[in-house]
C-alpha cells in the first residue's frame, strides 16, 4: 500500500453539476442606475467574500464600509455606535472618506487588513482596529501609507501613496505586528521612490523603486534581516517599472528604458530577460500579465493592431497575437485577467459593445455576455473566484456599478473509464483522504495531478491496491486526477472536488 501526499492550492469550489448561466446581479447596495456602491478589493477569507463598498447618502457623500458575503447574504461588518452608522469602529468620522483611496485587502491570521491615506486598519470578525496611524508617533505621513501585504505573522506596507513618493531619508517599508501593534520601519539608502505595490516572492517581498538618479529597478525585501536587494540592473537615466506579476520562480514586469516604450521582462531568480520588443514608438504592453496554461498573456501593441490580447509561449518565448478583438488600429485593452474553470476571463472593449466580460480557452476567444446592452458596456473589474463562481464589479442597464457573479459550466476536461484497469477514485467530493484503487495491481502506472488551467501540480507512481492521498490541509477547489499508462496514454481521468 502506497501513500501519496498531494499538494494543491486552489481557491475555488466547484461541483460537477455546474452549468453556465448569464452573469447575475448579487446585490444592489445602492439601488438604481444613477449611483452604485462600486465594490472593490474582493477578497476571500475563510468561508466568506469581503469587499469595500461605497454607501452613498442622500447628500451624495461617499461612505465606504467593509462588507461580507457568504454566498447568500451580504452584510456590512463593523457597525458602530457612532452617529454615522456607516463608520467602522475606532475610525473617526473625519477620516471615513479615506477608504475611497484604500489599497487591496490582505489577510494575516484571522484578521483582514486594509490601508487608507491615514493608517493601516484591521478587522477581526467582530470589530475594526487601527494598528498604525499617520502623523503620529508612528511617523507615517498622510497620503503616503501604501499597499499592505501579509507575510508570516506580520503585515507589511510600503510608503507608496497618492504621490508615489517616500519622503527623503525615510523608511521604504514598514512592518506591523497585529498582536502587539508595534510598527517597525526599514530604510534603504538607495531607494528614494517606491513605485509599485509589494508582492510575495520566495518568502520575500518584491517591488519596484527608483534611486536618487531617477533609475527604477526591481527590489526585494527580506523579512527578519530587514535587508534590501536590487534584483535588476537597469542604468538608464529615465526608467520606469510597472505591472509586476509573480508566477512561481519568475517575476514578470513591464520596464520602460530610456526612449523605449514599456516592454515585458522576466526575472528568473538570477537574471532579467526582455521578452517583448513590440513597439518602438509606444508602450508595447499595457497592464499586468497573467499565466494561463503554458503562456503569459497580456495586453500588447505590436504597432498595427492596437492594444490587444497577446501571449508569450513559455516553451520558446515566441510572441503572438491571440485575437484582434477590436479590429484594425483600435484598442480592446484587455485587462482584469482571472483564470477560472480552466479558462482565461478578462474585460475587453469593442466599439459595438463597450467593455464586457470575455473568455479564452486556449483556442477560442469570445464575449461571455452583453451585460449592459449598447456601446457603454458593463466595465467588469476585480474578478475573484468564490464558491465556484466568478465575482466582479460591473454595471448593467438597471443598476450602477455593483457586485455581480458569473457561474460557468463545469470544466470540459474529459473523464475516461479504464475498464481494463478497473481504476477507482473515491470519495468525490472529498474532505480528507482520496483513495485511488488499483485492484488489478497494474504496473508502470503514474498519477498526475493538474489544476484547472492544465498546470502540472504533482506526479508519482501508482502503487498496487489502494493508494491513500491526504487532502486534509488543501484549500477547497477542483483538480484533475489522471492515471497515465506505460505508453504515456491517459488510462483514466476524473475531476475531484475538495470540500471543507
Amino acid at each position: 500500500m502506497k501513500k501519496n501526499l498531494l499538494v494543491l492550492f486552489l481557491p475555488l469550489l466547484f461541483t460537477s453539476q455546474l452549468r453556465a448561466q448569464a452573469p447575475e446581479l448579487v446585490i444592489d447596495l445602492n439601488s438604481g442606475k444613477s449611483s452604485g456602491s462600486d465594490p472593490a478589493f474582493l477578497t476571500v477569507h475563510g468561508d466568506a467574500l469581503y469587499f469595500l463598498a461605497d454607501i452613498r447618502r442622500e447628500s451624495g457623500i461617499s461612505h465606504y464600509a467593509l462588507f461580507r458575503h457568504d454566498g447568500v447574504n451580504t452584510d456590512m461588518t463593523g457597525y458602530s455606535s457612532y452617529s454615522d452608522p456607516y463608520l467602522l469602529p475606532d475610525i473617526q468620522p473625519h477620516v471615513n472618506h479615506e477608504f475611497r483611496y484604500s489599497r487591496p485587502l490582505t489577510i494575516a491570521g484571522n484578521n483582514i487588513f486594509l490601508t487608507g491615506i491615514s493608517g493601516v486598519y484591521g478587522y477581526n470578525g467582530s470589530g475594526a482596529f487601527q494598528i498604525a496611524k499617520a502623523n503620529t508617533g508612528d511617523n507615517l505621513h498622510t497620503g503616503q501609507v501604501g499597499y499592505a501585504v501579509a507575510l508570516g505573522d506580520l503585515v507589511y506596507s510600503n510608503q507608496h501613496g497618492g504621490f508615489d513618493v517616500i519622503w527623503m531619508n525615510e523608511p521604504a517599508v514598514w512592518s506591523y505586528n497585529p498582536t502587539s501593534r508595534v510598527v517597525t520601519p526599514y530604510t534603504s539608502p538607495d531607494i528614494r521612490y517606491v513605485t509599485s505595490p509589494m508582492y510575495i516572492y520566495k518568502d520575500k517581498l518584491t517591488f519596484s523603486a527608483s534611486d536618487y538618479n531617477g533609475v527604477a529597478n526591481l527590489y526585494s525585501f527580506t523579512p527578519g534581516s530587514g535587508t534590501f536587494t536590487r534584483l535588476s540592473n537597469f542604468t538608464a537615466s529615465y526608467m520606469d517599472i510597472d505591472y509586476i506579476y509573480v508566477d512561481g520562480d519568475n517575476v514578470y514586469f513591464g520596464a520602460e528604458v530610456g526612449a523605449e516604450g514599456m516592454e515585458l521582462h522576466v526575472y528568473n531568480g538570477s537574471t532579467v530577460q526582455k521578452l517583448t520588443s513590440l513597439n518602438s514608438l509606444n508602450d508595447g504592453i499595457d497592464g499586468a500579465p497573467i499565466r494561463y496554461r503554458d503562456a503569459i498573456y497580456f495586453a500588447g501593441n505590436n504597432g498595427t493592431s492596437g492594444y490587444e490580447l497577446m501571449k508569450v509561449n513559455l516553451a520558446d518565448n515566441t510572441v503572438s497575437l491571440v485575437m484582434d478583438i477590436e479590429p484594425g488600429v483600435g484598442n480592446s485593452y484587455p485587462d482584469n485577467f482571472t483564470v477560472y474553470n480552466g479558462k482565461l476571463y478578462f474585460a475587453a472593449y469593442t466599439s459595438q459593445y463597450g467593455d464586457e466580460l470575455w473568455e479564452h480557452d486556449g483556442v477560442n476567444t469570445k464575449m461571455v455576455a452583453d451585460l449592459n446592452p449598447g456601446p457603454d458596456g458593463s466595465g467588469p473589474s476585480g474578478g475573484t473566484i468564490y464558491k465556484g463562481s466568478l465575482y466582479f464589479n460591473a454595471t448593467n442597464d438597471q443598476s450602477g456599478y455593483e457586485l455581480f457573479k458569473y457561474t460557468a459550466a463545469a470544466s470540459d476536461v474529459p473523464e475516461t473509464t479504464a475498464k481494463d484497469y478497473g481504476i477507482k477514485i473515491y470519495p468525490n467530493p472529498v474532505s480528507d483522504f482520496l483513495h485511488i484503487d488499483n485492484p488489478g495491481n497494474v504496473p508502470d502506472l503514474k498519477v498526475s495531478l493538474t489544476d484547472v488551467t492544465g498546470k502540472l501540480m504533482y506526479t508519482t507512481t501508482l502503487g498496487a491496491g489502494i493508494n491513500h492521498c491526504s487532502l486534509t490541509n488543501l484549500t477547497p477547489g477542483m483538480y484533475i486526477v489522471k492515471i497515465i499508462g506505460s505508453n504515456n496514454e491517459i488510462a483514466y481521468s476524473q475531476r475531484v472536488v475538495k470540500v471543507e
